[in-house]
Order: structure tokens, then C-alpha cells, then sequence
């Protein structure tokens, strides 16, 4: 059976790109293209991993993150982030919020290839489930 891998990227292309190429490798894939959808989506369906870009019509990324966490959703998929923001706080910002890994856009296929195979081979389940005021926790 092929491990299902979720993109949720709003940009058809570079959505389209990435199902011709994680189809190549042997994954079924399938393509969601605004947050909603994704939530939606990801409410009902497993998945094996999930390419969430941050920028997206409807729930950003980290809506989508923090969603996952604190609504019951029953994903335990790794969750490898994209995005062109470069910034360090939205880096660390997606990691705060459980993300597996960050890989900023322009990517290069073959790097991508490789973060997705050890985002499944180290893949800790389940996650753990974050209180509504997680932001609130004091620091330890």
C-alpha cells in the first residue's frame, strides 16, 4: 500500500510539480489547495505526511498546526512546513506549533525527496495534545 502524502499549496503549479514528482516516487498524493479545504480534509482522511505551505487562502498554516493540536483532529502524520518567508520567527513559530520540519521555497527536488523519507523514518507518534492555552504555558 502507498503512503499518502497531503499537499496543501495554494500555487497550482508548484502543487502539481510536487504530485507529478512524490507520484514518481511512489506516494499517492493528493492536492488541496486553500486551508479549509485542508481542515476539512484532514478532519476524515489519514495521512502518512503533509506538505502544508503557510501562506493560504482561508486558514493560514499555522491555523491549520494549531487546529490539529487542540480540535481532536487524528492526524499523527509528520508535518513538513513550506514556505518563502524566510524569517526565523516563522520558522520557529512552525516548530513551536509541531511541525516535523521548515523548507523554505525555492526548494530543490532531490532535498525535498530526502526530508520526506526522514520525516517518515523518525516520525514519533502520537502527538501530543496541546491545551487551548498553550501559548500561555510559563516557560520551564
Amino acid at each position: 500500500m502507498k503512503k499518502r502524502i497531503v499537499v496543501v499549496e495554494d500555487d497550482v503549479q508548484t502543487a502539481e510539480l510536487m504530485r507529478i514528482i512524490l507520484d514518481d516516487a511512489g506516494f499517492d498524493v493528493v492536492n488541496l489547495y486553500h486551508g479549509v479545504d485542508a481542515v476539512r480534509y484532514l478532519e476524515k482522511e489519514k495521512a502518512d505526511l503533509i506538505l502544508l505551505d503557510i501562506r493560504l487562502p482561508g486558514y493560514d498554516g499555522f491555523e491549520i498546526l494549531e487546529r490539529m493540536h487542540t480540535n481532536g483532529m487524528k492526524q499523527t502524520a509528520p508535518i513538513i512546513m513550506l514556505s518563502a518567508d524566510v524569517l526565523s520567527t516563522s520558522r520557529q513559530h512552525a516548530f513551536d506549533l509541531g511541525a516535523t520540519d521548515f523548507v523554505n521555497k525555492p526548494f530543490q527536488i532531490n532535498d525535498l525527496l530526502n526530508r520526506i523519507t526522514m520525516a517518515m523514518e523518525t516520525a514519533v507518534f502520537p502527538w501530543p495534545t496541546l491545551s487551548p492555552n498553550w501559548q500561555h504555558a510559563p516557560a520551564n
